[in-house]
Parts: structure tokens; sequence; C-alpha cells
């Protein structure tokens, strides 16, 4: 089992460097900046690499998701206050290609829309990882699997997110 950390602070800290560094005038309140920032790595223990971080809206937790190979992809939450993992989901298949996870407004719904070969889903969760919906999309826009994932190529030929808390737009891409 892979050990390693996510370094939440390492992403606000760049964005916020390049800030400070793109403004003059702050360049000599670089200690006074770094004074307001709360630095802090979560342990974790997975057998993949890490392929996408997000801080839910709120931020009272943050989502990942692993691949572990590629048959499977896990999604993994993490507290903010606690540091302690939240939920874990694993999705396994004939060729898993998944890279982002969308969210309501209130942060309290996600959507992960995934690849199984040539097969499209889109999985709606609530915060603590409980299923609320897994829309089989190929199924209902009656494609077949001939639309293969790009092998190189991360992303899924399909994407979703949440228009309004209730709407969910998905976009997938049939190659054939």
């Amino acid at each position: 089992m892979r050990r390693g950390t996510i370094d939440l602070d390492s992403i606000k800290m760049k964005q916020m460097l390049t800030k400070v560094k793109g403004l003059s005038q702050l360049a000599d309140n670089k200690a006074k900046v770094d004074d307001l920032i709360v630095k802090t790595n979560i342990n974790t223990s997975h057998d993949g690499e890490i392929d996408y971080l997000m801080i839910a809206n709120g931020s009272k937790y943050c989502l990942c998701i692993i691949k572990l190979d590629e048959f499977t992809n896990e999604v993994h939450s993490y507290s903010l206050t606690t540091y302690k993992q939240y939920f874990k989901r694993r999705y396994q298949g004939e060729y898993i290609k998944m890279d982002i996870i969308e969210q309501t407004l209130d942060g309290s719904k996600f959507v992960i829309a995934y690849q199984d070969n040539g097969t499209f889903f889109v999985d709606v969760i609530d915060y603590r990882g409980n299923k609320i919906d897994l829309v089989r999309v190929s199924k209902i826009l009656k494609i077949d699997t001939k639309s293969l994932p790009i092998s190189g190529f991360c992303q899924p030929l399909i994407t979703a997110c949440f228009i309004d808390n209730r709407q969910i737009y998905i976009n997938t891409y049939h190659r054939f």
C-alpha cells in the first residue's frame, strides 16, 4: 500500500504566491500573508496515483480521484477539520477513464462522469459518498459501445456538470 500526503496548501500557496509576486506593493508583506495560511498535510493510504483533487464548496472536505490501474479508480473524500478519510468509492470495469468531479453550489452533491471502455456513466453522490443515482448514459441515448477511450489520453469522452442544484448537464462524444 502506498502512503502519501495530499498537500492541500501547496495549491493555495502557489496561487497566493503568484498573486503576491504579481503585486509589487505586497512583496514586503510576504511574511504577513504566510501567517494567514494554515498549512496541513493529510496522510493517505492508497495504491495508485492521485489524478484529480478538489476542495468542496464550503471548504469542509476535499475529494480526489485515485487511479489504481486501468481497470479501477477510487474517489476518496477527506475532512478538512479532522483530516481523516470521510468516504471511499470504488469504480471497476474493463477500462475506466475518469478525471473530474463537479459539485453543486452548496457542495452537497457531486457528479462523476466516467467511461468504462465504450459505455458512458454519470454517478451522482451526496457529500457522504452515498449513491443518489447512477445515470447509464449509453443506455438512455441508445448508443453502441464502439466509442472506446483514447489510450494515452486521460480524459473520458464524457463530462457532466450541475446547471443548478437539481439539474445536470451531460455531454458525451460518440466517435463512430
